[in-house]
């Protein structure tokens, strides 16, 4: 499954617009593909507009550009949001390849430096990038949202939420749902939880 932390992190699948928000768009290589007929990063870029232009008045903004370095999209965070939607609607992909890791850095350290106790992180990508880093430095108050827009079809499906209670062994429901291009009609899924035997099965 796609994306991978090595630590746990709130993952949410929708975003707020109440919050303060680093948009994290990827530009790299993989994006100028085109899926359905349409670019990926068209997806992409009309996606952050969209967020972007839905964001409440109050709430703060800044873009990262990801690709194989990270990259602040004006003066940074809390940079007007017409400027912002201004330098989204310019970009074009370029032809490095991806670090989600540095640009989420990137894009922590922006909170972080404007005091932001309570914010989100969206990654818009391509489902390329594999790995999002160890993210140590993501702040508690942080909420991650990773989106994969490669097609028009949702993908790269992962677990949003396990609940565990105290005390004795609590049932977890777990749906794995997985776009498998070679026809195959199982697929071999692992659950790992840090502490505890590894579960098998198939899908």
């Amino acid at each position: 499954c796609r994306p991978s932390a090595l630590r746990p992190v709130q993952i949410a699948q929708g975003s707020r617009t109440d919050l303060d928000t680093v948009l994290v768009v990827d530009r790299s290589l993989s994006t100028q593909l085109k899926v359905d007929g349409v670019r990926t990063f068209d997806r992409l870029r009309a996606e952050g507009l969209v967020l972007l232009e839905g964001l409440e008045p109050g709430a703060r903004a800044g873009v990262v550009w990801m690709d194989h370095r990270a990259e602040v999209a004006g003066r940074g965070f809390a940079t007007s949001r017409p400027e912002l939607i201004s330098r989204l609607q310019r970009l074009e992909p370029g032809y490095g390849s991806t670090d989600p890791a540095a640009a989420l850095h990137l894009a922590t350290e922006m909170l972080a430096a404007a005091g932001v106790a309570e914010g989100q992180v969206i990654v818009l990508g391509d489902g390329t990038a594999s790995h999002l880093g160890s993210l140590e430095d993501l702040p508690e108050g942080l909420t991650l949202i990773y989106r994969d827009l490669s097609s028009s079809r949702p993908a790269n499906f992962f677990p949003l939420q396990l609940a565990v209670g105290d005390g004795e062994a609590v049932p977890v429901d777990v749906t794995v749902a997985a776009a498998a291009g070679d026809g195959r009609p199982t697929l071999a899924v692992d659950l790992v939880v840090d502490g505890l035997e590894a579960a098998h099965g198939t899908a």
